[in-house]
């Protein structure tokens, strides 16, 4: 499951810290958490709304 945050690196922070996940992959716009059970995995996408155009589809 995507997430899109304006901070990867605090929302894996929380996600690590508080449900079990642990980072898989890091990247400077990304980050992949998974766990060991059958939790779904997670990726962090980082999202400016001030520098990043705006998603095409339905408004908001």
């Amino acid at each position: 499951m995507s997430l899109t945050v304006a901070d990867p690196a605090a929302s894996s922070k929380f996600f690590t810290s508080h449900l079990g996940f642990r980072e898989i992959l890091i990247n400077a716009d990304f980050i992949a958490l998974g766990r060991d059970d059958a939790a779904v995995d997670l990726v962090l996408i980082r999202h400016d709304p001030e520098t990043d155009p705006p998603a095409s589809g339905r408004p908001v």
